[in-house]
C-alpha cells in the first residue's frame, strides 16, 4: 500500500525515511497548518494525495 508522510519538521523525516515525505514546517503540532485554516489544510492534502503517483523514495516541501 502506497504512503505518504505528513511531517512539520524536516529533520525528523530525514532520520525515519517514510517512503514518500511532504514537509511542510508550519511548526510543532501543526503539520497541516493552523488549526480551522481547512484552505490550508485541503491544500495540504491535496499535495499529500498527488504526491502518490511518485516512485518511493520521494520528498517534497509544501508549495504555497
Amino acid at each position: 500500500m502506497a504512503t505518504v508522510s505528513v511531517l512539520w519538521n524536516g529533520g525528523r523525516a530525514r532520520t525515519i525515511r517514510p517512503p514518500r515525505t511532504l514537509i511542510t514546517g508550519f511548526g510543532k503540532g501543526m503539520a497541516l497548518g493552523e488549526p480551522n485554516d481547512e484552505v490550508t489544510h485541503r491544500a495540504v492534502l491535496e499535495q499529500a494525495v498527488g504526491m502518490l503517483r511518485l516512485e518511493a523514495p520521494a520528498e517534497q516541501s509544501l508549495s504555497r
